[in-house]
């Protein structure tokens, strides 16, 4: 991985950093989380919540995969769309934010703005409430 205070044609050079045009850069992941590493750590986390709402990591934390749910979010669990912590959602404003959820609760595909939140809105990027931030 290159050190991410090297020049940027060094990280160009290394495969760090590959540019996409003249508005986007792809970055290879490690480089990628070598930068977040700071503010991933500064991110509010539960562990026992965390091992109970996501028993694979639980299981490979008893089998000595990895060392802890914490050390598991650190490195994959942010980039998988995985919550560190219960997020409780303002129901009205999630509804009135997103119809589609709206609608998917009037179709009976979710019983609550909360219940689409933990399945799929928190790794859509869907906000809980306004101005939500890890």
């Amino acid at each position: 991985m290159a050190d991410p205070f090297a020049s940027f044609a060094t990280l160009r050079n290394k495969g760090s950093i590959t540019a996409e045009g003249n508005t986007h850069f792809l970055v290879e992941r490690n480089f990628l989380i070598a930068l977040m590493a700071q503010k991933v750590a500064g991110i509010r986390f539960d562990e026992v919540w965390y091992l109970s709402k996501y028993p694979d990591v639980r299981d490979a934390v008893k089998r000595g995969t990895i060392g802890s749910g914490h050390e598991h979010y650190l490195r994959f669990g942010y980039y998988e769309g995985r919550m560190p912590v219960t997020i409780v959602v303002n129901e009205k404003w999630y509804l009135d934010s997103y119809p589609d959820v709206a609608e998917a609760i009037r179709r009976g595909v979710y019983k609550s703005a909360q219940a689409h939140f933990d399945a799929a809105g928190f790794r859509e990027g869907r906000l809980p409430y306004p101005n939500f931030q890890l």
